[in-house]
């Protein structure tokens, strides 16, 4: 007995061993021989962070798992998740597999997330099998079917069956398919539709290794979304479906025993057939019906009016709905579909609300045609309801929508939308206002098309009066004072708009052509238009690129566009300036002109602001269209001056584009430095000039979220001409004036200067041009970089007045030097000096040469005589240097303990209002006692006492935390002053 016992033993401690580690032994052979293969398969990268076999997750089953499955795009996709999920788990009867008659019983999916995309151009991110691999499978079709029957796994109904000549077979015995927590996400770019569903739960139950089963199907989605054209028609709606069918898994046939279709309060109930043909087509047979009459069902399915509240509301009313689906779905053909609505008397009220709606009546019919979708019909024969009192009645056909669509129908009523929110429940939205319409319609879309105009059957009128939108996803409130429109058959003519959006007019009017093509088919809507305001905020209208989180570059100054009057750690002068980011931390534009418009547009706006920026008394002619804005002779005020403009702005593409010609004339130039962020990083130098200027340009570049600049995408050249210019502190003529000595060149006045300039590859690129003055004259050439670079040449004609007694004593010098060589230097009220800027604007490196003005028949004497005048020359630049550099480490001192004593000081006035705040609450606090203890034992002096006790503690607090916001505000004063005052020394 003891020996048969420890056979047993040995024997189950064997097979438990290798149950233990076969499945590790083969387990990274298989994952590396998949995961390559599919990935060679497949226009995505497939990654999962681990592959596990055991016979225990699933026993007797043995389990099959990929753990955190991802399949990312590639190119335009790139980046994007199309699918991914938690686990992948799939159980199969390992003794199958011995038998090579392989028996999946389960497959388990734990949190898939499905995510598909369109985009405007119709690619769809789910497209990842090659054309190649398509175009392969019909001739592996065609093989011989003794060898394609050998290379496939077969799908044979029972168990282990096999067909004759085959090697390998797979018998479906499915038990269990089950999806839990689910995501799936839809949007299509050329439809306008987003749809989600979350929380999505299905299990699906079955014998499939028999030729007849049951297949039970259950599933649950917690929040279904659907918004299409910015109308949201489902919102966190929830879809729970549980249906029983005969599966015929020999002919492939479906035939539903028991449905039940719940959505949101909407029950619906199926019956039919499904049948799945050879050819991957789905031939459907099914028809639906509402398993309720009440109208409240439908009601469910109103984002507006099914919230947490809606099992309060008041209903009446029947519902009538049922439809079909039949024919066959294959690729782009769909089956065909029919829809009937009714809903007679309905009516609905909130408990607490004074409003209702009532008398509804809807007749709906559609009938759609899957297969030839130019039959299809929409007819909606009655719309009517009575909402605060007021009737509104809608009717509408529409009839062959591919081939030239027919639309017909009438829109009466009236709309008063503040009796809205005293018919349905609002959180956070504020409507008003009043809607009249009297409108009829019966026309084709060739006729307008083809200017048949005799053929339109089009009149009416709309009326919008003192109408508030503000909604939280609106980020500024819409009031539209008065809307007035005018229909027949040639035009729309806009009668009026008048529409405030936050602080901003706008006041239209004008003709309107194309106008139910651009309804019903969204075809193009063209128009002259007459646009007026009195204040147009751009800021609060155009979204503003998002800060990046990405590091910022080093540049040597503070973050671009702070004008930060301090000195920094770093000692810098506060006249610093900055170099701007790089294009590639631009955030692209969202901001995009409707590609379906074509609008001629005259101007009259008063005053336009964004940022800092003001314009006034614009006007002109505009045209937008196909995406694309288009400027004639465009005019305007800005920073005491005129600009005209022409050119245009497209923004169609992932940054929008723009090509102007720009005339301005009599711009301040100190205005246009501190408004133009474009003047600010192609002239830095105009931060340093005083004066006016005209400038005639010509200029193209990309633009960013906020409509600014790329930089290096600039393509611009021009003429500046100014009048009343002065130069003062700039710092290349602040080092200029230390060498020669003489304070005169931290400040001139040329006045008239005309510049020619180009701008390529990010350079500013300046003409030769001569500056004039006090009888000198400077011939500028070079260029500038927006990095702040420069490497410029001046050639200096100097009277002797502008230099310092210094560098006349060195002039002096090398006259005697040059004369005891045989040269001879002139005399001239003038010097020659050629000078070499380098550097940045911010620490500008700057070389002289004097020898323009020596004159000799001996080249190697003169030779001598350069390398003495430069060697004087670099004595006095050290000499200068070593003085700069003393001045500069006193001012470090002085102005780091002007600051110590400010922050020193702040702390100390902190300090003494915290303890005196302290105070205030102790003594607070001391007093509440006491009422409370005055209160003795009665309860509701009690309940007074500590009320009073804590209004006392809570003003006390609230003096407390005043006193310290005064002391840290005043402390925050001295560093500041303290900080402004260190960087004027």
């Amino acid at each position: 007995m003891r020996k048969v016992l420890r056979i047993v033993l040995i024997t189950a401690g064997v097979i438990l061993f290798l149950l233990v580690t076969l499945p590790m032994v083969f387990k990274s052979k298989i994952e590396a021989v998949v995961k390559e293969k599919v990935n060679q398969e497949l226009y995505a990268t497939v990654d999962w962070s681990r592959f596990s076999i055991s016979l225990f997750r699933g026993f007797p089953d043995l389990s099959i798992n990929l753990h955190h499955v991802a399949v990312v795009g590639k190119e335009p996709f790139e980046g994007d998740t199309l699918a991914g999920l938690n686990r992948f788990e799939l159980r199969v009867n390992p003794f199958s597999v011995i038998r090579k008659n392989i028996q999946v019983n389960a497959i388990l999916i734990d949190r898939p997330l499905i995510n598909g995309i369109v985009l405007e151009d119709g690619r769809d991110n789910w497209d990842i099998v090659p054309a190649s691999q398509l175009e392969s499978q019909p001739a592996s079709q065609s093989q011989p079917e003794s060898q394609s029957q050998s290379e496939e796994v077969k799908k044979i109904p029972g168990e282990g069956s096999t067909s004759e000549g085959s090697t390998s077979s797979m018998s479906v015995s499915l038990k269990r398919f089950s999806i839990q927590e689910g995501r799936i996400y839809y949007t299509d770019a050329p439809a306008k539709l987003e749809a989600a569903l979350e929380g999505f739960y299905l299990d699906l139950r079955g014998d499939f290794s028999m030729e007849e089963t049951e297949m039970q199907l259950d599933m649950a989605i917690e929040r279904v979304n659907a918004k299409m054209g910015g109308i949201r028609y489902l919102k966190d709606a929830r879809l729970d479906l549980d249906v029983v069918a005969a599966a015929n898994m020999k002919e492939n046939l479906y035939t539903l025993r028991k449905s039940r279709i719940t959505l949101n309060g909407l029950l619906l109930g199926a019956g039919g057939t499904v049948g799945l043909q050879e050819d991957g087509s789905m031939d459907m047979d099914l028809k639906f019906f509402s398993r309720e009459t009440s109208f409240r069902t439908l009601l469910s399915l109103v984002p507006a009016v099914y919230t947490r509240d809606f099992e309060q509301v008041r209903s009446s009313g029947k519902l009538q709905l049922e439809g079909t689906v039949r024919g066959v779905m294959k690729d782009s053909i769909l089956p065909d579909a029919t829809l009937a609505l009714q809903v007679t008397d309905g009516s609905f009220s909130y408990p607490g609300l004074p409003g209702d709606v009532s008398d509804v009546q809807v007749r709906l019919n559609v009938d759609y045609r899957g297969s030839d979708m130019d039959r299809t019909t929409v007819d909606l024969k009655q719309f009517h309801l009575l909402l605060g009192g007021n009737p509104f009645d809608l009717a509408m056909q529409v009839d062959h929508p591919v081939s030239d669509m027919h639309v017909a129908g009438q829109a009466e009523g009236k709309i008063d939308f503040s009796t809205l929110q005293d018919v349905v429940p609002m959180e956070d939205v504020a409507l008003g206002g009043i809607l009249e319409t009297d409108l009829h319609w019966d026309t084709k879309i060739s006729y307008i098309e083809q200017e048949r105009f005799e053929d339109v059957d089009l009149d009416g009128s709309l009326l919008v009066e003192d109408m508030r939108i503000e909604v939280p996803d609106t980020p500024l409130p819409v009031e539209l004072n008065q809307v007035r429109m005018v229909f027949n058959p040639r035009t729309v003519e806009l009668v009026t708009l008048d529409m405030n959006m936050g602080a901003s007019d706008i006041h239209l009017d004008g003709k309107l052509t194309n106008f139910i093509p651009y309804v019903f088919a969204d075809r193009t809507i063209s128009g002259s238009l007459n646009v007026s305001s009195d204040l147009l905020n751009a800021g609060e209208l155009i979204p503003r690129a998002e800060e990046t989180d990405k590091p910022l570059p080093d540049t040597g100054g503070n973050a671009p566009g702070t004008k930060e009057d301090t000195m920094d750690t770093a000692g810098k002068s506060p006249d610093s300036l900055e170099a701007p980011l790089p294009d590639s931390m631009a955030q692209p534009g969202e901001a995009r002109i409707p590609e379906n418009i074509d609008f001629t547009m005259n101007l009259d706006m008063k005053r336009v602001e964004y940022t800092n920026i003001i314009l006034e008394n614009i006007r002109g002619k505009m045209r937008v269209t196909e995406g694309v804005a288009h400027l004639d002779r465009l005019r305007m005020d800005v920073i005491e001056g005129r600009v005209t403009a022409s050119g245009w702005v497209d923004t169609r593409g992932k940054y929008a584009e723009t090509e102007m010609a720009l005339n301005i004339d009599s711009v301040d130039i100190p205005s246009a430095y501190e408004t133009f962020v474009t003047v600010e990083r192609l002239a830095p130098m105009a931060r340093y000039c005083r004066g006016s200027a005209n400038l005639d340009l010509e200029y193209s570049s990309l633009l960013d979220a906020s409509f600014s600049p790329l930089y290096e995408t600039i393509d611009a050249g021009g003429h500046l001409y100014t009048k009343g210019l002065e130069v003062y502190n700039l710092n290349s003529f602040v080092r200029l004036s230390e060498l020669l000595k003489n304070e005169k060149f931290r400040t001139l006045a040329p006045d008239e200067v005309d510049i020619g300039f180009k701008v390529v590859d990010g350079r500013v690129i300046v003409d030769p041009f001569d500056m004039k003055f006090d009888n000198s004259k400077i011939a500028v050439s070079g260029s500038h970089g927006i990095d702040l670079s420069m490497d410029y040449l001046l050639d200096m004609h100097i009277s002797k007045s502008y230099l310092g007694e210094g560098a006349n004593e060195m002039l002096k010098g090398i006259t005697a030097l040059a004369a005891g060589a045989g040269f001879q230097i002139p005399e001239s009220d003038h010097i020659e000096v050629k000078a070499h800027i380098t550097g940045t604007f911010n620490d500008p490196k700057v070389s002289t040469d004097l020898s323009g003005n020596l004159r000799s028949s001996g080249s190697a004497l003169k030779e001598t005589v350069e390398k003495k005048l430069d060697e004087e020359m670099e004595k006095v630049v050290k000499e200068v240097e070593k003085k700069e550099e003393e001045v500069r480490d006193a001012a470090r001192e002085k102005a780091d303990e002007m600051i110590s004593e400010a922050e020193a000081e702040a702390e100390r006035l902190t300090g003494e209002a915290r303890k005196t705040g302290e105070a205030l609450v102790k003594e607070a606090e001391i007093q509440g006692e006491k009422l409370i203890e005055e209160a003795g034992s009665n309860p509701l002096k009690q309940i007074a006492a500590k009320r009073a006790a804590k209004e006392l503690k809570a003003e006390a607090e609230k003096q407390s935390e005043k006193l310290v916001k005064e002391a840290e505000d005043r402390g925050e004063e001295l560093i500041r002053m303290a900080r402004e005052n260190a960087g004027k020394i």
